[in-house]
Order: C-alpha cells, then structure tokens, then sequence
C-alpha cells in the first residue's frame, strides 16, 4: 500500500458540515423532507429521474436566484469542521511516503479552504468546482467526471499514471457514492457510514469503521 484516496464529505469532514447542505441553508431554503434540495437529491440519486448536470443546473440556478456571493461561499467554507485527528492523520501519513488524494462530489474550492494548511500534504484533490461571474455572483458550476462510478475510474488512472497497482491503493468513504470504488481493484475502507447497513457488504467494502470520532484511529488500519 502506498497510496490512499479519502473522499471529503462525512469521511474528513463531520457529517452535519455537508457543503451542499450549508449552502443551501445560507441561501436561506430549507432543507427538511420536503424542501427542493431534498426533492433534487431523491430525484437524481434516488430516482434517478434527472442527470447530475441537470441537477448541478438546478442547484446553480436556485443558489443564483438568492445571490449567492463568493465572499458567502468562503464564509460558508470556513464553518465546515473536520473530523478530529484529521490533521495529524494526514500530516503522518505524509511524512512516512504515502500518496495522499482527494476525489470527492464536494467543492473542491471549499474543501481546500477546510483543509486549511493540511492541503499541502495532497497530490491531487479531485472535486467540483464554483465559478463566479464579474460581480462575484456564482455562475456556474465545472462538473467533476469522478464522482460516483467515476471514483473507480480515477482511481483506475491513477495508478496507471503512477505506474502502480490498484491493489496497493486504499479508498476510504462513507456515502452511497463511494461504493463504485471497489470495481477498481483497490483495496476499500467504510468509516462512520451514512447507512450502517451499507457497509456490511464486503464486496463494495473490504474493512469497516462503523464509529469513529478521531481520524488518527485509521492509522492502524493503514499499518496491517
């Protein structure tokens, strides 16, 4: 094992400072059962009844009709926490060689802000991107082809690029949209899933961490 690829959202970063959710929150909508961010999530992840760009157009054009502004995305950004231990994993891991990368279906600009001097010890953070017009309104959104099913394929490209193994690679999630990793080869960690249940199949994942409040636990994991 020489490189492990985290995704973001509730796997670094606490489950209650979901991007999405923030920002929809900030925007001033709700998100209970029965708001639009609930409906657009059950109709493209659930139902599958709108493509992701349908859904990040959707997401942009509701954001821009509140005036969603840059300088509220960073303040947004800021309030996300990490999961303790998270710093200190990362930093360790780094300093004993491993390849370190993110590929996530969050922002990438929010994550790096969220990482805050911990960005540095990455190769690659992998993830959707925000743009904002000349006012400083978001605009649009740069759709990231690794998410979901693309997962495996970054992971995939990666070690071609590298010239490694996907064996040697670790994929550490806890979403729905993490369980397309395994069809890569590598090797594949649950931590804190979103649906304990999930993470009982040990196809999709080969180790679990149902509950863990401090990242630096994985380091164990990282060492068999």
């Amino acid at each position: 094992m020489n490189t492990i690829i985290f995704d973001f959202d509730g796997t670094l970063s606490k489950e209650k400072f979901n991007i999405w959710k923030l920002l929809w929150l900030e925007c001033g909508y709700s998100t209970d059962k029965d708001s639009l961010y609930a409906k657009l999530y059950k109709a493209h992840t659930i139902d599958k009844l709108i493509t992701r760009k349908e859904w990040f157009d959707l997401t942009c054009k509701a954001f821009k009709d509140k005036g969603l502004t840059k300088d509220k995305f960073k303040k947004v950004s800021e309030k996300i926490e990490l999961i303790d231990g998270t710093h200190e994993l990362i930093k360790e891991l780094h300093d004993k060689g491993y390849k370190l990368c993110i590929v996530s279906g969050c922002i990438k600009q929010a994550i790096e802000i969220a990482l805050k001097d911990s960005k540095q010890y990455f190769d690659v953070i992998q993830a959707n991107e925000v743009c904002f017009d000349e006012n400083n309104i978001i605009d649009k959104f740069i759709i990231t082809p690794y998410d979901f099913k693309g997962k495996a394929t970054f992971i995939t490209e990666f070690a071609k690029k590298h010239n490694i193994k996907t064996n040697a690679i670790v994929f550490v999630g806890n979403g729905i949209n993490d369980e397309f990793a395994f069809k890569s080869g590598c090797k594949t960690l649950c931590i804190n899933p979103e649906d304990k249940t999930q993470s009982e199949n040990k196809d999709i994942w080969h180790d679990k961490i149902d509950k863990t409040n401090n990242l630096y636990d994985l380091m164990d994991r990282f060492e068999k």
